[in-house]
C-alpha cells in the first residue's frame, strides 16, 4: 500500500519538528561532520603514518588471536605475529630501519601504490616473534573496536591491508558514535564538546588504529555524564555504569588522566543534601577506574620493557 499524501505530510512534519530540536539538531551536527571530517581520512592517510599506527596494528592484531597479554623474549615486548603483517609494514613506509617504530617524515604514499598491497595474503600458519614494546603492555579496552574490525576482515579471509583499513574503520565510527552521545548527554555548552570533539588531530586518530581515539571520545563522554548528574545532583545507575565503563577505558591507558574523573564534582558539593551522594558516586567512579588501570597494570607487569635503549 502507497503512502497518501496526508501520511507523507505528517512524517516531514515530525521529521521537520526532531530537527528543530537544538539538542538532537547538535547530535547529528557531531555525527555528521564527525563522519565528514575522519571516515575519508580511513583510506586517505597512507598505511602506519600516524604516530606508533604500527605498533598499535601488531597489538590489535595480537587481541584480535584473543592473546590479551603480550610474550617477551631477550628482554623485549611483543607478539608471535604472521609474517605478512611486517611485511605489509617495510613495504609501506618504504623504509630499511627497525619497523617497529615507524621514523618520520616518512616519504610519499601514493594511494594507488598502497593499493597494490591489498594482493598481500595474511597466511596465519608463517609467524614470527615481532616486537612492540610501545604498545604491548595497553590495555586491550581502548582496541575492542579495532580488533572488531580486524576479526571481521579474518572472517572474510581478507589481507593485512584491509585488517588495517576495517581496524581504523570501526575505531572511528566507535569514536565518532561515542562524542554524538557526549553531544546529548551534556547537559550545558555542548558547542564546547563538539570543538574538542571535532578538532583536526581528534579527527586524524579517528581514522587510525590508534588508542588515543578511545581515549578523547571517552572523556568527552564522562565529562558530559558527569555534570548531567551534577546538574541534576544525583546519578542515575545507567549512568554511573556508563560514566566508570568509560573512566576505565580512559584510565586503563592514561592514568594520568584520572583528575578528569573529578570533572562534575564541585558543582554537585552545592547542592543542598546532595554532597554526600555526590562524594560518593565519584568515589565509586575513581575506585573503579583506578582499580581497573591498577589491575591490568599488575597483570601486563612482566611486559613492560623499555621502548628504547637506556629508557
Amino acid at each position: 500500500m502507497q503512502n497518501c499524501p496526508e501520511d507523507r505530510i505528517t512524517g516531514m512534519q515530525r521529521f521537520s519538528k526532531l530537527l528543530s530540536d537544538v539538542k538532537i539538531l547538535r547530535v547529528t551536527l557531531m555525527l555528521i561532520l564527525g563522519a565528514m571530517g575522519s571516515i575519508p581520512l580511513v583510506l586517505l592517510t597512507p598505511p602506519f603514518q600516524v604516530p606508533d599506527e604500527v605498533q598499535h596494528f601488531y597489538r590489535a592484531f595480537e587481541l584480535s588471536d584473543l592473546r590479551i597479554r603480550a610474550e617477551v623474549q631477550n628482554g623485549i615486548s611483543g607478539g608471535t605475529l604472521p609474517d605478512s603483517l611486517p611485511e605489509l609494514v617495510k613495504l609501506s613506509v618504504h623504509t630499511t630501519h627497525d619497523t617497529s617504530y615507524t621514523p618520520y617524515p616518512v616519504t610519499p604514499s601514493p594511494i594507488a601504490e598502497t593499493l597494490k598491497l591489498a594482493s598481500i595474503p595474511l597466511d596465519g600458519s608463517a609467524r614470527r616473534f615481532v616486537t612492540f614494546p610501545g604498545s604491548a603492555y595497553y590495555s586491550p579496552l581502548p582496541y575492542v573496536p579495532q580488533v572488531l574490525g580486524i576479526a571481521v576482515g579474518r572472517l572474510f579471509g581478507l589481507g593485512p591491508l584491509y585488517l588495517l583499513y576495517l581496524g581504523r574503520l570501526f575505531n572511528c565510527l566507535a569514536a565518532v558514535a561515542l562524542g554524538g552521545l557526549a553531544v546529548y548527554f551534556m547537559p550545558v555548552a555542548e558547542e564546547l564538546v563538539m570543538v574538542v570533539g571535532l578538532l583536526p588531530m581528534s579527527l586524524f586518530l579517528y581514522a587510525s588504529l590508534s588508542p588515543d581515539a578511545a581515549v578523547i571520545s571517552c572523556a568527552l563522554l564522562f565529562i558530559a555524564l558527569s555534570f548531567s548528574a551534577s546538574k541534576r545532583g544525583n546519578w542515575k545507575t545507567w549512568e554511573l555504569a556508563m560514566a566508570a565503563t568509560a573512566a576505565a577505558v580512559l584510565c586503563s591507558v592514561k592514568p594520568v588522566y584520572a583528575p578528569i574523573l573529578l570533572a562534575g564534582v564541585v558543582p554537585g558539593l552545592f547542592r543542598p543534601g546532595k554532597a554526600a551522594q555526590v562524594i560518593r558516586s565519584h568515589a565509586v567512579l575513581l575506585a573503579v577506574a583506578l582499580g581497573v588501570a591498577a589491575g591490568w597494570m599488575l597483570f601486563a607487569n612482566s611486559t613492560m620493557t623499555s621502548p628504547l635503549s637506556g629508557g
